[in-house]
């Protein structure tokens, strides 16, 4: 495989970041130039729509974090996302408590902010990864939360699946960098019961949009086209958290 994917991006550029309190351990390609923007991939993996999106945030004027879960590059893979999920890593199905990577995020959110000058950093989390966020906010250095389809967890809807100390924590910090969170109206995977408890929750400290469609975007890859044409969340990461000067 040419380590230069198509959307100009060296695959081969990177770090492997490891938690120590955890065991966990991943892969990071990084791009591009300016503070950090990390941003994690659907269930799908790192397709070549990801990487695109991937693209257009770093030609915004960031440096990209692309967290390398699961799965080929540059190919959508189903079946490395189930076993990824049986290592446990996320909680698919926990209504409370943050997930196993959320610590190893935060880890790298604290590398991320110091190699980029100490700016800020934002994060965004497709899906699969959508509620991360939330577990990645309670850092200082992290002033910009953008949720894609939060997914889980599953067979919950209205709950958000992270702990109510994280809750506790963000609350009154998202007044000041609040969280953005979008959705699709017709995805019964990000029912419309979750967008409920996040408003209801954080009040002003999240501004969510719920995108009108016809039906149900149950391929991911369909789902980040209309993403992009929307211009969600490249054109929506607001700069204004982050200092370039």
């Amino acid at each position: 495989m040419d380590p230069q994917s198509a959307f100009g991006i060296d695959l081969n550029h990177g770090f492997t970041l490891a938690d120590e309190s955890t065991g966990i351990t991943h892969r990071v390609i990084t791009a591009g130039d300016g503070p950090a923007v990390i941003l994690m991939h659907e269930i799908t993996g790192m397709t070549p729509l990801f990487l695109n999106l991937a693209r257009r945030i770093m030609e915004t004027g960031f440096r990209v974090y692309l967290p390398h879960f699961f799965g080929p590059l540059e190919k959508v893979d189903f079946t490395a996302s189930i076993l990824f999920c049986l290592r446990h890593e996320f909680r698919v199905f926990s209504s409370d408590g943050d997930s196993p990577i959320a610590n190893w995020l935060r880890v790298l959110c604290e590398r991320a902010n110091a190699e980029c000058g100490n700016h800020g950093v934002g994060v965004i989390g497709l899906c699969l990864t959508g509620n991360v966020v939330m577990s990645a906010m309670v850092l200082p250095a992290v002033r910009l939360g953008v949720m894609c389809e939060p997914a889980l967890p599953f067979l919950n809807g209205s709950a958000l699946g992270v702990s109510d100390s994280t809750v506790r924590q963000i609350k009154s910090k998202a007044l000041v960098y609040p969280m953005f969170a979008y959705r699709f109206s017709t995805d019964r995977k990000c029912p419309s019961e979750r967008f409920t408890t996040l408003r209801n929750t954080f009040q002003q400290g999240v501004r969510t949009c719920e995108i009108a469609t016809a039906t149900e975007p149950w391929l991911i890859p369909n789902t980040l086209t209309r993403c992009s044409r929307v211009g969600i969340p490249a054109k929506r990461i607001p700069t204004t958290p982050f200092s370039t000067h």
